[in-house]
């Protein structure tokens, strides 16, 4: 299909990426919005909100945690990304690092050195984020782990 649209080679690429994201980011963002209280909403109607102020105001914030857990396991899951990547986008612009990684082998040696520099360049973004934030991420986890 992609060879069809003319889409290899591309950007275009990341709708592949969406396919495989959206359904576990969906799953998380439903059930982070269905823990809040439809009181808080109606409390809000009650004082006045209007329908966009209370959706800005009121339920954006109180389903930060779940939207930045989500937001997080997408962008690592998109920067893991190996197999589209290394089937789609044949070109090294387009290529994510673990494909770029594995690229570091010849035909008769394996360049430990470059690789083990990369990954560990690979993994300082990824890290960092994740030990910002770790306080938001557990929350956003088990807040929508729960059914009440």
């Amino acid at each position: 299909m992609f060879y069809q649209l003319k889409l290899l080679n591309s950007y275009w690429v990341a709708m592949a990426y969406s396919t495989i994201t959206l359904p576990s980011a969906v799953w998380i963002m439903v059930a982070h919005f269905k823990r809040i209280p439809l009181s808080v909403e109606e409390a809000a109607k009650i004082d006045g909100c209007s329908q966009w102020q209370t959706l800005w105001r009121v339920i954006f914030p109180m389903a930060a945690p779940g939207v930045f857990t989500t937001a997080i396991m997408t962008f690592i899951a998109a920067w893991n990304e190996y197999l589209l990547t290394y089937t789609l986008n044949a070109e090294k612009e387009y290529q994510t690092v673990p494909v770029a990684i594995n690229a570091l082998r010849t035909q008769f040696s394996i360049l430990w050195g470059e690789i083990t520099a990369a990954t560990i360049l690979v993994v300082i973004p990824t890290l960092a984020i994740v030990l910002l934030f770790q306080k938001q991420i557990v929350s956003g986890i088990t807040s929508g782990a729960v059914k009440e």
